[in-house]
Formats: C-alpha cells, structure tokens, sequence
C-alpha cells in the first residue's frame, strides 16, 4: 500500500504517464516485501543488491509502462542510464545503513 500510494503522489506531478510510477512501486514494493521475508539478513552487500534490483526493476517497468521511448533510446535508458542510476541509488544506501547502523541495531542493555 505504501508503494503505491509513494507511486500516485509522484504520477501527480508528471500527468503524461499518469500511474506508470504506481505500478512499479507497487510491483518493486510487493517483490521486496517478500525476497525481505526470505532472505532476512543484515548483509551490506546483501542490503546493496537489493538497493540495486529494486532501483532497476523500478526503472524498466516504469519506462516500458510509460511509453514515452522508443527505439535506441529506450534501450540505452535501460541498459546504461538506469544501472548506473541504480548503482549510485545502492552506492547511498549502503552508506546510509552504515552511517545509521548503531540506530537501528536494538540495544542490549
């Protein structure tokens, strides 16, 4: 619910593929709950993979959804723009979870 409610706010602002982003929110959102619920680890490089998948597969649905390009530039969007695009997206969140590590580990006293 919280994918495709991030995903309409942001269709709000770009009326042109009005509900692309909501899909692939809610697609990317559902699919992390669950690969969450089975490999439940507190991995870095792990938590980066997911960063990474999440980002492209989010990007490859909401290009292919929105149709707004074909072609040449449809294949190097997604092929070079959005992995490397998602590769930064991993790059900050695993800095992010190193940086707020002693916040979200639960304390042992």
């Amino acid at each position: 619910m919280l994918g495709f409610a991030l995903g309409i706010a942001t269709d709000s602002l770009n009326v042109e593929g009005f509900g692309a982003r909501a899909l692939a929110m809610s697609i990317v959102a559902f699919a992390a709950s669950w690969m969450k619920a089975i490999f439940f680890a507190d991995n870095l490089a792990l938590n980066g993979f997911f960063f990474f998948i999440g980002k492209w597969a989010f990007d490859i649905i909401m290009i292919v959804v929105e149709q707004r390009l074909s072609g040449g530039a449809m294949v190097t969007q997604l092929l070079l723009w959005s992995p490397l695009s998602a590769f930064n997206t991993a790059v900050a969140g695993v800095v992010l979870l190193i940086v707020l590590r002693p916040v979200l580990e639960p304390s042992r006293t």
